[in-house]
């Protein structure tokens, strides 16, 4: 008789909550930044939005910071809740009439 093997199955790696890499996501803002002007008329909406995570380049002590579109100042990434899978948005495809327009067919 053989005996099958009895290994404990493989843990799976946790997936991020909060983004590890540059690029856009979709979050749901929920505190602004101290210093974000009119934060003190912060209205907290509970929709998706797309946002750019960016290297904070010294700005904080922070890795990354977050550029929500028509807002100067960039925000912590502690200051949203994350879409999960925590994972930037991929580009889209270009679309087949532009790329037949590039090569000369259209």
């Amino acid at each position: 008789m053989r005996y099958q093997n009895q290994t404990a199955p493989r843990m799976a790696k946790p997936e991020p909550t909060v983004p590890q890499e540059a690029g856009f996501y979709w979050a749901k803002w929920r505190i602004p930044e101290d210093g974000t002007a009119d934060e003190d008329r912060f209205v907290f909406v509970d929709k998706w939005e797309a946002v750019e995570v960016h290297p904070a380049f010294g700005e904080t002590d922070e890795l990354f910071r977050v550029s929500v579109a028509g807002v100067e100042r960039t925000q912590s990434v502690e200051n949203f809740v994350w879409a999960q899978p925590c994972r930037p948005i991929p580009a889209p495809e270009p679309a087949r009439a532009l790329q037949s327009e590039e090569r000369g067919d259209g």
